[in-house]
């Protein structure tokens, strides 16, 4: 619904100005980003791979919590995708995101000393994320600095700004969303999206048809 509205107004402004490049591509963003799968397009897959007899699972809501949930529960190895939200928001510790010859591009919030040893070259460390936060804080920063439970943002805040943000109010959630989303309505879809990432449901692969919060009750 976030993305539709703002392809509403990016249309409305890509009227006003027909040559504003950066309108054109954040309207596709939020036009390709506003496209859910429908019953139909669900339909078609399963005739397509059910021949097949591939094994495969259709997951609750997001496929990228069900993604972790199978790794928290040792049901897979590892996470192959360039998503980095699957950091941010749902918690897993890296993912997979490029496979060269034998080379491998992995990507996690924050250094794993288990991984060190198969890497061919020095990580870049940021700070934004620490092993500390909370996944509040984690899904908050994620929000921020723009993710798909809130594309775009808080607007002119990136990575550079909100460590000084973090700094300055000691990785304060409310006192950070009311510096960066000074309006109410932002703000108001900022605790939304915050809430709506700390209830995300996935398919328990202990109970098979049962829901659970991947992030706990």
């Amino acid at each position: 619904l976030w993305n539709q509205m703002q392809s509403r107004t990016l249309i409305a402004q890509l009227a006003a100005t027909p040559d504003d490049v950066q309108v054109k591509k954040n309207l596709k963003t939020a036009i390709r980003k506003s496209v859910r799968p429908t019953q139909d397009m669900l339909r078609l897959f399963r005739e397509k791979i059910n021949p097949s007899n591939s094994s495969y699972l259709e997951a609750a809501f997001q496929a990228d919590s069900q993604l972790v949930h199978l790794y928290n529960q040792r049901r897979i190895s590892c996470i192959y995708s360039n998503d980095s939200d699957i950091l941010g928001i749902y918690n897993a510790p890296f993912i997979l995101k490029e496979i060269v010859d034998d080379s491998f591009m992995i990507a996690s919030l924050y250094f794993i000393p288990s991984l060190f040893p198969f890497l061919i070259k020095e990580p870049v460390v940021r700070s934004l994320y620490l092993p500390t936060d909370s996944i509040s804080q984690k899904i908050a920063w994620s929000i921020i600095l723009g993710c798909d439970l809130l594309p775009g943002g808080a607007v002119n805040v990136g990575p550079k700004k909100l460590s000084h943000l973090q700094q300055q109010h000691e990785r304060n959630i409310d006192l950070i969303f009311a510096q960066v989303f000074s309006n109410s309505f932002h703000r108001e879809a900022a605790y939304c999206a915050l809430n709506a990432g700390l209830s995300e449901l996935v398919f328990d692969v202990q109970n098979p048809g049962q829901l659970v919060h991947l992030h706990g009750p």
